[in-house]
């Protein structure tokens, strides 16, 4: 059976760098030794755009990137308050650093 990898993350990773991510370490190995794609967040704030050149294509070896530039309204809004700070927590059982405005969170402890 044969098929083409294909990564979907919130950033993209250097699959060169030794400081890479979790998902990087696990799947860079895969994506360098039989190619695929991985599609994520460049890592670079843009100014506004109306949408055009958004998604910037590089290949690296049988590794392709599709990457994604980000206005700072978008960074802010999905990349640092909802991916980082409600999705991240949470897929790592961290709800106690999960910023999640419609939770109220109680002290037991305090007995209110």
């Amino acid at each position: 059976m044969s098929g083409r990898l294909i990564v979907l993350s919130n950033r993209l990773a250097d699959l060169h760098t030794l400081d890479a991510g979790g998902l990087s370490v696990a799947l860079g190995k895969l994506l360098r030794e039989h190619g695929g794609l991985w599609l994520g967040w460049s890592g670079l704030i843009t100014a506004e755009t109306n949408g055009e050149n958004r998604v910037e294509r590089s290949i690296d070896g049988n590794v392709e990137y599709l990457c994604v530039n980000f206005s700072q309204k978008e960074h802010d809004g999905y990349y640092k308050n909802y991916a980082n700070g409600q999705l991240w927590p949470l897929l790592h059982q961290r709800v106690d650093l999960a910023e999640i405005p419609w939770i109220r969170r109680v002290d037991l402890s305090s007995g209110q």
